[in-house]
């Protein structure tokens, strides 16, 4: 089986997680607004976009991203 770069897996990641959150009608803004809210903790559209461009963001902050948009992360 062929190795996939780091690189190729980041870009899938953010383009998959970029998918999402459009798909739900979002924008980073509104899902920062949301991410704000429902956690407490103060969350810029411009953060999550650094740390999807990245590749830095952090799994906990995908399922809070995935909780959100009312996404369920399943392991198969």
């Amino acid at each position: 089986m062929a190795q996939i770069s780091e690189d190729k897996l980041i870009e899938t990641m953010r383009n998959e997680i970029k998918g999402y959150i459009r798909m739900r009608g979002y924008t980073y803004e509104s899902l920062a607004k949301i991410l704000t809210k429902k956690y407490g903790k103060s969350v810029s559209a411009q953060s999550i976009n650094n740390k999807l461009s990245r590749g830095s963001i952090k799994y906990i902050d995908v399922i809070k991203i995935a909780t959100a948009l009312e996404y369920k992360i399943t392991w198969s």
